[in-house]
């Protein structure tokens, strides 16, 4: 898969995101910036640890639609999108989806971080 395919994939979910590897936000691991339509995953994680941000941040995107079409009033607490993120995870994980190996998942991320080891 190109980069461009999924930023259409995402479009068509109603959240055209930019996702890289990179410095997050002070004290997190990880962070969807709303105006920049931007996931930042730390490149310090394991294979597995950015899988489950990726999730999470996805979690928070697709909240933000939710909430912009009028389907609800009220985003979905922080604890909940934090703690679903891993059992989702786990769940795709135990119905056999197989995640690929994060340096084939490069071409997806950009960023000055790319010549870093993923």
């Amino acid at each position: 898969m190109k980069r461009r395919v999924f930023r259409q994939t995402t479009r068509r979910l109603g959240a055209s995101l930019t996702v890289r590897l990179g410095a997050p936000q002070p004290g997190a691991i990880g962070h969807y910036d709303r105006r920049a339509r931007e996931i930042v995953i730390s490149p310090a994680l394991s294979h597995a640890g950015r899988i489950v941000v990726l999730v999470h941040e996805l979690l928070h995107a697709v909240d933000e639609q939710i909430v912009a079409s009028g389907v609800t009033r009220h985003e979905l607490p922080h604890e909940w999108i934090t703690a679903a993120a891993p059992q989702l995870v786990a769940a795709l994980s135990a119905l056999g989806v197989r995640v690929p190996a994060w340096q084939t998942m490069r071409r997806f991320f950009e960023g000055s971080e790319r010549g870093a080891e993923l």
